[in-house]
């Protein structure tokens, strides 16, 4: 029982949202169970406050996904995802490509094929990182992230690493 003695639960500040194709994704699921099984240790060792999942599917045609309320979310998360890379000088790709549909049947189009698993990991509410990324010719992947999350000592960001903020 929590007296008023007690210290107040101590906040990380990190959440860590995990995209991934499918949650059973062809030669990909070492890598993914290695990345939640870390999420759930990170987040029993209070590392980070909170993790949310969501699933995106392998392609996401935005002309469709416009018309739905959770196309239209994934588009805002992909955007925002992007706007990050771009005011850190860093970029998303080869990870999330574009890509013209043709088939006989039916007039091309074009699709986001996302990667098999991103993290967008947040620090006070303000997204502080997205992996996998690259920056100055380095890949940074998701175990990156994570391990960005257990060097980075509240309340100060890391300035000298390529993920944190200005």
């Amino acid at each position: 029982m929590e007296s008023d003695s007690d210290p107040p639960e101590q906040r990380t500040g990190f959440s860590v949202e995990l995209f991934v194709r499918s949650l059973a994704p062809n030669g990909a699921h070492e890598r993914q169970q290695a990345i939640v099984d870390r999420l759930e240790q990170l987040e029993e060792d209070n590392r980070i406050d909170e993790v949310r999942s969501t699933v995106w599917g392998d392609r996401i045609c935005p002309e469709t996904a416009t018309r739905l309320q959770d196309g239209r979310s994934l588009l805002q998360d992909i955007a925002r995802l992007q706007t990050w890379a771009q005011a850190h000088d860093a970029s998303l790709e080869p990870f999330f490509k574009e890509r013209t549909v043709q088939s006989p049947c039916e007039d091309p189009y074009t699709v986001i094929v996302p990667p098999v698993l991103c993290l967008a990991v947040s620090r006070d509410d303000e997204l502080w990182g997205v992996f996998p990324c690259t920056k100055e010719g380095d890949t940074l992947s998701a175990m990156d992230g994570l391990d960005a999350i257990l060097t980075s000592t509240p309340p100060n960001p890391i300035a000298d690493r390529p993920f944190a903020q200005p």
